[in-house]
């Protein structure tokens, strides 16, 4: 993710979810009024909160619908502005709820080379996850491995995996796949990135996992040096939910690249082929929140349907104006209108 702030928002028409773990859950998308309470199922797919039974599953429907991202430095004290309360506290999650948010991505912990390793503001961080809770919002963890010291980032998700506050736990976990300044070469860091991986995903066992990761378009035409040779092939049985970086607002005017709807769209198709999963669960992550246009947003939308996402947001929550959130919130609730189409039988 962007280290200092975006925005939020998203939306998905349809949810496809890969394996036998998904099948379609148009309902989960809209606001939390229209969603089922904790425990209930939809079309086969338990939509409840991870709270009280330490082995309730993380589903793969944890990344549908809309989403909201918060980093580190929005809510954990320490890291904020001296003498200004975060800009991020448990009634703006109440305000996420009111805008149909229905998961908050948020930034559980944060390695700066301290001697301790855990959750960031685990007070602060407790109470976001309970208010969301309350609010029938969903709460996927992400954390930045830095890969240096596989054995230390390890240690950062184990403390997010079994991280409890009242009895809730977070439900899901993600990765956040892009950091290079401790592993110069890029050979050696796509191998520690699929052992840090697979290492992860022997802690969450069955357990659904996300990976936020670069967007191919950003490795595949605008820099071919930042990441050469990303393990797409060996990610792709580790992951289950995929969110593409796809900020458009950081491309020039002049690329041709500075559009919500031909940037997101093409990242997704470009994803599933790299991934050579053409049924690949994507929630793509949009703009810059600042950055943002109304035009951008709408055709941001319509590519979230057109590629059957399961879920959209913009990066992150603190910064995407209310003009934003409302447009966001209203354009979710128009895709919804539309009759998706079934899944196909395994007759087909």
């Amino acid at each position: 993710m962007r280290r200092r702030h975006v925005a939020v928002g998203g939306v998905a028409a349809t949810l496809l979810l890969a394996g036998a773990q998904l099948v379609a859950l148009v309902a989960s998308l809209g606001g939390p009024d229209e969603a089922g309470g904790p425990g209930d199922d939809v079309d086969g797919v338990t939509t409840g909160l991870a709270m009280g039974d330490e082995d309730d599953a993380r589903s793969v429907v944890a990344y549908g619908g809309q989403g909201a991202w918060v980093d580190a430095y929005d809510f954990d004290p320490a890291l904020g502005r001296p003498g200004r309360p975060p800009a991020i506290g448990p009634d703006d999650v109440g305000a996420m709820a009111e805008h149909g948010v229905r998961t908050l991505y948020l930034q559980g912990a944060m390695d700066r080379g301290q001697p301790d390793v855990g959750v960031a503001a685990p007070d602060e961080a407790g109470a976001l996850l309970r208010r969301a809770h309350e609010e029938g919002i969903r709460v996927v963890a992400w954390f930045l491995p830095r890969l240096g010291d596989l054995d230390r980032d390890v240690a950062f998700v184990e403390a997010l995996d079994g991280f409890s506050h009242d009895g809730h736990r977070f439900d899901g976990l993600a990765l956040d796949i892009e950091w290079r300044d401790a592993v110069p070469d890029h050979e050696d860091r796509s191998a520690r990135v699929v052992e840090l991986s697979e290492r992860v995903r022997d802690i969450v066992g069955e357990d659904a996992l996300g990976a936020i990761v670069p967007s191919p378009v950003h490795l595949e035409v605008v820099n071919t040096g930042f990441w050469p040779g990303f393990p797409w092939e060996e990610l792709a049985p580790l992951y289950d939910a995929w969110m593409t970086m796809g900020y458009w607002t950081e491309r020039r005017p002049e690329s041709g690249l500075r559009h919500g709807y031909g940037y997101t769209a093409d990242n997704v198709d470009r994803l599933r082929r790299l991934l050579g999963d053409e049924d690949a669960v994507v929630h793509p992550i949009g703009g810059i929140g600042s950055a943002v246009t109304p035009e951008d947003l709408d055709g941001y939308v319509d590519a979230l349907t057109a590629t059957d996402a399961v879920g959209g947001s913009v990066y992150d929550w603190a910064t995407l104006a209310e003009p934003s959130r409302a447009q966001l919130a209203e354009a979710l609730s128009a895709a919804l209108e539309a009759e998706p189409e079934p899944p196909p039988s395994s007759d087909d």
